[in-house]
């Protein structure tokens, strides 16, 4: 079987993760080594120009700190862009409650890591009210799972911890 039989098409996600209101990117996941690239808003734009149909939106503050500091950023670029680009959201979502919020109002899929980690059985709820819309991100850093903005290990094994959600 070659490649593209394995593979016959593919999508490349561009990010946009936000941290104090505006797009930066992480030197190594590292917390305050970001360099900011402005607008969230301008960044998404510039990404659907390009062709992009799907949308990876992080809120960093939310990831290191487990709330959602940039929701007014994050809304705004949900409000800007078209229904037929794909929004998938990560970082701070902690409790179902928050990711039914997020997918009742307008996110397309919801992006679960700390959540998934700390409490499986959230994982579960929310894909039977909203099938197809939850993102299970398990992070990993010198062989275990981390959590909480890369900040925290589990001791979790990663492939272990994603044969929990192999179904």
């Amino acid at each position: 079987m070659s490649r593209n039989e394995a593979f016959p098409s593919f999508e490349v996600v561009p990010a946009v993760d936000v941290q104090d209101g505006a797009v930066v990117q992480l030197v190594g996941g590292e917390r305050g080594t970001g360099k900011r690239y402005g607008d969230p808003v301008e960044a998404a734009s510039r990404w659907i120009d390009a062709g992009a149909r799907t949308l990876h939106l992080v809120d960093l503050d939310g990831a290191f700190d487990g709330e959602r500091a940039n929701a007014d950023a994050i809304e705004e670029v949900g409000e800007t862009v078209d229904d037929d680009v794909g929004l998938q959201l990560g970082g701070g979502i902690r409790t179902a409650a928050d990711a039914r919020g997020l997918l009742d109002a307008g996110i397309d899929r919801v992006i679960l890591g700390t959540a998934a980690v700390e409490e499986p059985e959230i994982v579960a709820e929310i894909a039977e009210t909203h099938p197809g819309s939850v993102v299970v991100s398990l992070d990993a850093k010198d062989g275990e799972v981390v959590v909480s903005g890369w900040t925290e290990g589990t001791g979790l094994d990663p492939a272990e911890a994603a044969a929990r959600y192999a179904d």
